[in-house]
């Protein structure tokens, strides 16, 4: 019996360290710079990529890959926390925000990603990923073809990359992953929340590469910078002009998708 359970304890030890982990946080907050006339990482996104660097380093001694979104502020957002932890970030369009609009200007191509992220981050290396190429920012794509995208880029990660992970990425792209692993779980075991900046989802997966268990968390960063870019932080600032409260979120989305309705009625 002694013999037996002593198995037992081994096999349940051996099955943990086959265990992985996968994190997946949406960027810090961001939005359009004058000085890159791009959207880009505003000193609290920063700030707040600090946060999850250090709660990643004390609370899970992480070790494991970055791979990050190729866009501006993803991958500014990856770069701080490479920093942090002295490792490379790869390049995964896969896991790219959609741009509805059709492709009206070139994306940064790998020369110029390196070449502006060198003055940003000079101790940070930036690797192409194995699906990213040059000219890679997907245009013209709808939620269903996104979640589509999204689905077949994890797949690929999961199969491609050994340890445990980190993706940075987008509110909606964050929002498929979460979709996409929760839907093998109990709900109890869902990590479910608000995909504010930086919150973070941590998904436990089997040596099959199956989701065990979920949490998501932003107890790393203290209530009042947890926010959604510069719409409804999670503590609503009324009377401060930089932030949008509940209200004029709504009209502001009231008012878009009059203007797109409008839109769409013209192109007909």
């Amino acid at each position: 019996m002694k013999r037996l359970l002593t198995l037992l304890i081994a096999l349940c030890f051996a099955y943990t360290l086959s265990a992985r982990q996968l994190f997946i946080i949406r960027h810090g907050q961001a939005g359009y710079s004058e000085t890159y006339r791009i959207k880009a990482l505003s000193d609290l996104g920063a700030k707040q990529a600090d946060m999850v660097a250090a709660y990643l380093l004390d609370k899970y001694h992480f070790n494991g890959t970055i791979l990050v979104s190729p866009l501006f502020h993803t991958l500014q957002t990856a770069c701080v926390i490479g920093k942090h932890m002295n490792k490379p970030v790869y390049l995964e369009p896969g896991i790219q925000e959609l741009n509805p609009g059709k492709k009206d200007r070139k994306a940064l191509t790998g020369a110029q990603i390196q070449t502006e992220f060198k003055k940003q981050f000079p101790s940070v290396t930036i690797k192409p990923g194995p699906a990213f190429v040059d000219d890679w920012r997907v245009f013209n794509e709808n939620a269903e073809a996104r979640m589509e995208r999204t689905r077949k880029a994890l797949a690929r990660i999961l199969k491609e990359q050994k340890g445990d992970l980190l993706l940075v990425g987008h509110g909606a792209s964050v929002g498929d992953l979460a979709t996409i692993l929760n839907a093998s779980l109990p709900p109890e075991k869902q990590a479910k929340g608000t995909t504010w900046n930086c919150s973070m989802r941590i998904y436990t997966l089997d040596d099959n590469d199956q989701p065990i268990a979920g949490i998501y968390t932003t107890e790393f960063m203290p209530d009042e910078i947890v926010t959604n870019n510069f719409k409804c932080p999670k503590i609503e600032r009324p009377d401060d002009p930089a932030y949008m409260t509940k209200d004029q979120e709504r009209a502001a989305k009231r008012a878009q998708k009059a203007k797109n309705a409008k839109k769409s009625k013209k192109d007909k």
